[in-house]
């Protein structure tokens, strides 16, 4: 299976109430930007203080605050 190239990227930070919700509501808006991929701030269980994510507490765990895994 060929992937396809990334030809414009978005980055979006899950944190301070961003969940994916949100996100998956901006889809169409990101598309018609001609974004193709995107890049999410790390979706795994952090400290409640963390701005970014990026200080994981259980990579198994998709953190409850983004939606979890449903």
């Amino acid at each position: 299976m060929i992937q396809p190239i990334p030809t414009s990227t978005y980055r979006i930070q899950l944190r301070d109430g961003v969940t994916f919700a949100h996100v998956e509501a901006q889809l169409d808006y990101l598309a018609g930007l001609a974004i193709s991929h995107l890049y999410l701030s790390p979706i795994f269980l952090a400290p409640a203080a963390s701005t970014h994510g990026y200080d994981v507490l259980d990579p198994t765990l998709i953190d409850p605050a983004l939606g979890g895994r449903e």
